[in-house]
């Protein structure tokens, strides 16, 4: 049985708003190149720059810039966000929040790196992270005691 259909929450504001931000930003939310759909992004690009603002200053006004934003940001997508984009928009906001409980950070590398990695941890039933944490240790360990040795000795005179 599917999710049932989550919207915009005051917990979840801060999230979907600068998802869909990112998104316009790199030009994810667009997948068809046809003209009418390319119009139908501009606009919702200018309609989303049209968002009510969060005025940060004044608690009062806060909590009603707030409500505005989300409302608001609510029905900007139920206008322009397709449910496919929107269960992907909710999907990345469940992996952030498992990678932050977990103190899971993400590394980009190159493929021959990856790759390379990747054999050694299967050849040493390891992880690809527990892998990498092996070979770092012992020379950060080394830099690390190098430097304090430096530190303690005594400094020459001239």
């Amino acid at each position: 049985m599917p999710r049932p259909r989550k919207g915009v929450t005051f917990a979840n504001l801060h999230l979907v708003d600068s998802y869909f931000q990112n998104a316009i930003k790199l030009n994810r939310l667009s997948t068809n190149k046809s003209i009418e759909h390319l119009g139908f992004m501009y606009d919702a690009k200018e309609a989303f720059k049209a968002l009510p603002i969060i005025n940060w200053k004044d608690s009062t006004s806060k909590k009603d810039s707030l409500l505005q934003r989300k409302e608001a940001l609510q029905a900007w997508i139920d206008k322009y966000i397709t449910p496919d984009k929107w269960q992907r928009c909710l999907l990345t906001l469940r992996q952030n929040k498992s990678r932050k409980k977990l103190k899971l950070r993400r590394l980009d590398i190159k493929i021959d790196v990856y790759l390379a990695i990747k054999a050694l941890a299967k050849k040493q039933g390891l992880s690809m992270g527990e892998t990498i944490y092996n070979l770092a240790k012992p020379k950060l360990d080394k830099l690390y005691k190098m430097e304090l040795a430096k530190e303690l000795q005594p400094a020459r005179k001239k």
